[in-house]
């Protein structure tokens, strides 16, 4: 029963009143978005240096190996 919760990433909003608000969302459904949204990621971490691009390069290539191993129905 676990593995069928959907992973939730929990956050903050912005409230119509000013405040900051927790909440949760769901996240990239499948890898391909994952991946659109990762190469964004990459591109504002790599030109801010804030993270090498070795390192970047690295968790893409183990997060694509771990999709390849297990198939897009345990994304």
């Amino acid at each position: 029963m676990r593995g069928l919760k959907k992973t939730k990433l929990k956050g903050l909003t912005l409230a119509s009143n000013g405040e900051l608000r927790q909440t949760e969302i769901l996240g990239p459904p499948t890898y391909s978005h994952w991946n659109e949204c990762y190469q964004v990621l990459k591109t504002g971490l790599v030109g801010t240096d804030m993270v090498p691009r070795g390192s970047i390069m690295r968790y893409h290539g183990w997060v694509e190996k771990l999709h390849l191993r297990f198939g897009p129905a345990l994304w």
